[in-house]
C-alpha cells in the first residue's frame, strides 16, 4: 500500500508541475512575442525615417 500512495503521489505531483510550468510557459511566450512584435515595429520605423533622410538629402544635393 506504501508504494502505491507513492507512486499516486508522484503522478499528482508530475501532472502539477507540467500544469503550472505550461502556464509559466505560456506567459513567457507571450512576452517574447509581443516584445519581438514591438522591437520589429521599432526597427522598421527607424528604418523608414533614414531612406527618408536619404531621399531628403538626395534631393537637397541635386536640386
Amino acid at each position: 500500500m506504501n508504494l502505491l500512495s507513492t507512486i499516486v503521489t508522484h503522478a499528482i505531483a508530475a501532472l502539477f508541475t507540467i500544469t503550472w510550468m505550461k502556464k509559466s510557459e505560456n506567459k513567457r511566450n507571450r512576452t517574447l512575442y509581443i516584445a519581438l512584435m514591438v522591437t520589429g515595429f521599432l526597427w522598421s520605423q527607424l528604418q523608414t525615417e533614414y531612406l527618408i533622410w536619404r531621399i531628403n538629402r538626395k534631393i537637397d544635393r541635386v536640386g
